[in-house]
């Protein structure tokens, strides 16, 4: 079994929910609070907002996922006004990432720091089963049943890299990210879903098809999109856009995203055979790569083979990619 704790949970939206706030029990409301108290020591919260807002945008989510986080905090005995907060605090913040694909002779693999904040509390990983749906692995924060970080039963790998814009009326990145776990086989497949929901803010898409040794990376930007070629068997992405059509108006250029893309590419190109996964860790590790704040920074890793079932994991200690514990996840769907 991994370090890191692993929550199970399957049946129909309401059994999946009221499953996993059973198991969780009141350290979900503890989880919520200290989350919540540290974005407002971090970069403060209107709390005002934050009360008139929240619970109003759950009810503008899919109906199933508004009934599985009512049986979330149901089964935990957390008020569900304090779940809509846990949420919709995270639309208010941007965050970071750093992120390749690469074609190799044992397959291909992906790379990945998720950088955000508050180091610490993103070493757990939930498996759900979702009644006639695709069993789905997401990564990230205790209780999560959405991510920026997953990978399904057909051997899908998405994850997403934030990319600045805001587009009211979208659904946010991390629902169309669980709702194409759940539904989605193939990169074709996923392409549908981003035409077909728009979201409320930009995102780069990294989808592997580790069934059919295919892949993507989606550039999203509202109701547009675009779709990157590989650069020699390789995508890079960060969190800014290549393609400037996309990008609102009113951003300024990201240097440091630009740089840490160009030395993951100046590295990946200098690697004639690749020890996987210890130079993909070195990769992401390296100081120019990896985010260092204090406060905010590589939160966790992964280097992973979606056509072998291989994941390897890091989120403790802090920086996750130079200085976690790296261990290789086994699980059962």
């Amino acid at each position: 079994m991994t370090k890191y704790p692993i929550f199970h949970t399957q049946g129909n939206h309401q059994e999946i929910g009221f499953n996993l706030g059973k198991k969780l029990g009141k350290r979900l409301e503890e989880n919520i609070n200290y989350y919540i108290k540290k974005l407002d020591q971090i970069g403060g919260i209107d709390y005002s907002l934050l009360q008139q807002q929240a619970l109003p945008w759950l009810r503008s989510l899919p109906p199933e996922y508004q009934v599985e986080l009512e049986n979330l905090a149901l089964g935990a005995d957390c008020s569900l006004q304090l779940v809509a907060k846990w949420l919709y605090s995270d639309l208010c913040l941007e965050g970071g990432c750093t992120s390749f694909i690469q074609e190799t002779s044992s397959g291909i693999w992906v790379g990945r720091n998720n950088d955000y904040l508050i180091p610490g509390i993103w070493g757990y990983i939930t498996i759900i089963e979702p009644e006639n749906k695709i069993p789905l692995m997401l990564l990230g924060l205790e209780g999560g049943t959405f991510s920026g970080t997953g990978y399904n039963k057909e051997r899908l790998w998405l994850h997403y890299n934030w990319l600045p814009g805001n587009f009211p009326g979208g659904i946010p990145p991390f629902v169309l990210h669980r709702m194409a776990l759940e539904t989605c086989s193939s990169v074709n497949e996923v392409e549908y879903l981003v035409k077909k929901y728009p979201q409320d803010s930009g995102m780069n898409l990294f989808v592997v098809d580790g069934s059919r040794g295919d892949y993507a990376v989606f550039e999203c930007s509202g109701k547009k999109y675009e779709k990157r070629k590989p650069e020699g068997e390789k995508i890079v992405g960060a969190n800014h856009f290549h393609f400037p059509g996309l990008a609102p108006s009113d951003i300024s250029d990201n240097q440091g995203s630009r740089k840490r893309e160009e030395m993951v590419c100046k590295l990946l190109t200098s690697l004639n055979d690749p020890q996987i996964p210890d130079d993909y860790i070195s990769i992401l590790g390296d100081p120019t790569v990896e985010v260092r704040g204090e406060d905010a920074g590589t939160v966790y890793s992964c280097v992973v083979c979606p056509g072998e079932e291989l994941i390897y994991y890091s989120a403790n200690p802090y920086p996750a990619a130079s200085q976690g514990s790296w261990e290789q996840i086994k699980w059962d769907w």
